[in-house]
């Protein structure tokens, strides 16, 4: 079996059950990687789907795009970050948190919604935002007036 083949076929766990990454979700997790800065954030849309809600194999890979030279490619990975996250991932919130921090207006609002998202556990079916916590609302503030300063 080649290594793509053994690659495509290697199972992960994600929650109690076990499930495959589909051949899609592979190219985009390869197009991560990719030259072009159009390609990595269009990756990192596609990744954000829901059989990869929670898949270990994906959340990491778009966290290992978040210090991305491209403003499109950072606010892309904040969007996928909480879109894919199970509720109260701790690496994802402090990834989040530091893009929260970000030179980047576009990156700061994408990160600070994604970071509620995560926090309080976004129903993906809905826009609707359950109350976030205090660290949370604190973050949101700070970002508020720092960007009003």
């Amino acid at each position: 079996m080649s290594w793509e083949a053994a690659r495509r076929h290697t199972l992960l766990r994600g929650g109690s059950e076990i499930r495959e990454l589909s051949e899609q979700s592979l190219y985009f997790i390869t197009n991560l990687g990719s030259r072009s800065r159009m390609e990595r954030a269009a990756a990192a849309k596609g990744l954000a789907i829901e059989e990869n809600i929670g898949f270990p194999a994906v959340v990491s890979a778009v966290l290992a795009r978040n210090e991305d030279l491209e403003i499109d490619v950072r606010t892309e990975i904040a969007k996928a970050l909480g879109f894919l996250s199970v509720q109260g991932d701790l690496k994802v919130m402090n990834v989040l948190m530091t893009l929260t921090g970000d030179r980047n207006l576009r990156v700061r609002q994408a990160a600070i919604k994604a970071l509620v998202d995560v926090e309080s556990g976004r129903d993906n079916k809905s826009d609707d935002w359950k109350p976030a916590s205090m660290k949370t609302r604190d973050i949101l503030v700070r970002s508020v007036t720092d960007e009003a300063a």
